[in-house]
């Protein structure tokens, strides 16, 4: 939603998309670029057309909301469970992997 195709792109494996530094700005999507769904930008514009609100409210909005995104998804993979060594060994303990490597076999 907020952060460049190209980058999520190169991403392989869920321990590659943590270790990406979501605070950089130059992995952000330029504003104009955000969408935040048909919705939001359906009642931004019916705001705007009652003079309940000015272009550069709905500015404003926009640019705190794609800040609030980026906080979430940096805080969400903060406590991700990848990040700790025992969860990421823990794929020993896959019945399916169990069975497919003869050599975790006891």
């Amino acid at each position: 939603m907020v952060i460049k195709p190209d980058v999520l792109e190169k991403c392989e494996s869920p321990a590659v998309l943590l270790q990406i530094d979501f605070s950089d700005k130059s992995i952000h999507l330029k504003l104009k670029d955000i969408h935040f769904g048909f919705s939001t930008e359906e009642e931004l514009q019916h705001l705007q057309w009652q003079d309940k609100v000015s272009s550069t409210d709905v500015k404003a909005f926009e640019k705190e909301a794609a800040i609030m995104v980026i906080s979430i998804v940096q805080k969400l993979s903060e406590k991700n469970p990848l990040n700790y060594c025992l969860v990421r060994t823990a794929d020993a303990f896959d019945p399916v992997l169990m069975v497919s490597s003869k050599s975790l076999h006891l």
